[in-house]
């Protein structure tokens, strides 16, 4: 064991003759100077002027819009009880998140309500395939 030692020892102090003890150090890439952005004044820094008109975006969950993430959500949500509707369609759950926005909107109360045709509630009252989609709604379809 002790010449494993020696060797792994002889080996480092070679490799620390050869590359140095300092390294090579490698300089911070430098960056362009800021141009000063066209309509905004010559204080302003930020990208290069285009022609293109300045939008402003929202993403599509806070605009009350995003089906995708909803329905990945909804059916998330739905495979994790008993559901009375597991054949439901992705257009059926978006119609009824939809309705579900607009009945919780208006102040209907989400522990009564039902946004499914013949929805049986819970021993607690709940209905939960409504409480699932009303809560997947929220966070991507109501706006």
């Amino acid at each position: 064991m002790p010449k494993v030692t020696a060797a792994i020892t002889a080996a480092t102090v070679l490799v620390v003759m050869l590359t140095g003890c300092a390294g090579t150090v490698t300089p911070a890439p430098t960056e362009a100077a800021p141009t000063a952005t066209a309509g905004l004044g010559t204080d302003h820094v930020g990208p290069a002027a285009t022609d293109a008109p300045l939008v402003a975006t929202t993403p599509a969950s806070a605009a009350g819009g995003d089906e995708a993430a909803y329905l990945v959500k909804v059916r998330d949500l739905l495979a994790g009880i008993q559901t009375q509707i597991p054949d439901a369609t992705d257009d059926q759950l978006v119609t009824a998140g939809r309705d579900a926005c607009t009945r919780y909107a208006s102040g209907e109360n989400w522990e009564t309500m039902s946004v499914i045709e013949g929805e049986k509630p819970n021993s607690g009252g709940r209905y939960i395939d409504t409480v699932s989609i009303l809560t997947a709604a929220r966070a991507f379809l109501c706006p």
